[in-house]
């Protein structure tokens, strides 16, 4: 229950028992691991938050339940960490691999923290989204899938009893509503997709379009991904990494742009970031620059190399040794020179 109040962002009153618990907020939070957050200081409503590592602790519980959605999910990041410091390294694959399965992976960790058959709504798994208009459905335990092929996501086009999408690990029947599928790449359709259990009516789809920009959605754009992913029946969420969208949603939608990822995320807002910042993050080879080839405007556009400095280098290469190189150009000691392969890459300031 305090896994859901956490996660779905549940507003609650500091002098009322958390639903299905004997305790109140304001009990939950004496323990120092959980707070309880006002929305105001004269207001006695508010929401539980509780730090990232509090998450990691639930996963170990659920490695116990053989929960592959959470044992799967690398909350240790520090081998990305290394891959910034050894390039050679950077072989390995990162814990957090992108902002559409950070999200997508976030939809079935809620899940996973409302009862299995039990009564929800889109307003309570997405709490902290823009919204207009609700769905009810019956919840189920969501694993993630990625399709193999670029998908139809629109319910209007898939009106069999079964829908069987050919996905990485296995063909999943959609109708079954065990699983939320993130959209093979460039698909023209949503991002990523589940049907919701709707007993004795035509299942509407759950779509997902993720969009990495600075520059605010438009309402032209906004409707423009609308009507290719989502069917009107359908409900629609637009993710991004815009801030203050200026959206006047269409029914049965929603947008969670930059401006509300605390809101949505909760406590792993910082988490939400650090994956889009995953994504953008240039390959390794673009960050590794040869000393002894590079031009001079790209030694500039290394961080801590001036233009003089990239004259000096360019003027007294190749080294022999990487003491010389950091020596003779007064390169800064926070560089780091790969033996043998007389590479230099400078190491990243960690921001998140």
């Amino acid at each position: 229950p305090v896994a859901r109040a956490i996660l779905t962002r549940r507003l609650l009153n500091l002098y009322k028992n958390v639903p299905k618990t004997n305790k109140t907020p304001d009990q939950f939070a004496g323990s120092g691991l959980i707070r309880f957050e006002q929305i105001n200081k004269d207001s006695p409503q508010g929401y539980l938050t509780a730090p990232y590592v509090w998450l990691w602790i639930f996963v170990e519980v659920s490695n116990n339940q053989a929960d592959p959605i959470l044992r799967d999910w690398q909350f240790a990041d520090y081998g990305e960490q290394r891959a910034l410091i050894d390039p050679v390294s950077s072989l390995q694959a990162k814990s957090w691999q992108s902002f559409e399965k950070f999200v997508a992976s976030f939809r079935c960790v809620k899940s996973a923290v409302i009862e299995e058959d039990e009564l929800t709504t889109i307003s309570e798994v997405h709490a902290g989204a823009r919204l207009n208009g609700d769905i009810q459905f019956k919840n189920h335990n969501l694993q993630l899938e990625i399709a193999r092929n670029q998908t139809d996501t629109k319910s209007e086009n898939l009106t069999a009893r079964e829908w069987n999408v050919d996905c990485y690990h296995s063909t999943v029947d959609v109708r079954r509503f065990k699983h939320c599928i993130i959209n093979a790449p460039s698909s023209p359709s949503g991002d990523a997709f589940l049907s919701l259990d709707q007993p004795g009516t035509e299942s509407p789809n759950e779509i997902h379009q993720y969009k990495q920009r600075q520059k605010p959605i438009s309402q032209v754009a906004y409707e423009e991904e609308r009507k290719k992913s989502a069917s009107e029946n359908d409900f629609f969420i637009l993710f991004t990494t815009a801030e203050n969208c200026n959206i006047e949603l269409p029914k049965r939608s929603g947008i969670v742009d930059g401006k509300v990822f605390r809101d949505y995320f909760g406590p792993f807002a910082g988490r939400a970031y650090k994956s889009i910042m995953t994504k953008s993050t240039p390959p390794i080879h673009d960050k590794v620059k040869n000393i002894h080839t590079t031009s001079h405007g790209k030694l500039c556009r290394v961080n801590q190399i001036n233009k003089e400095r990239a004259k000096m280098i360019i003027l007294i290469r190749p080294f022999e040794k990487i003491a010389v190189a950091n020596v003779k150009p007064k390169l800064p000691m926070n560089f780091y020179f790969q033996k043998g392969l007389h590479m230099v890459s400078h190491i990243l300031p960690r921001f998140i």
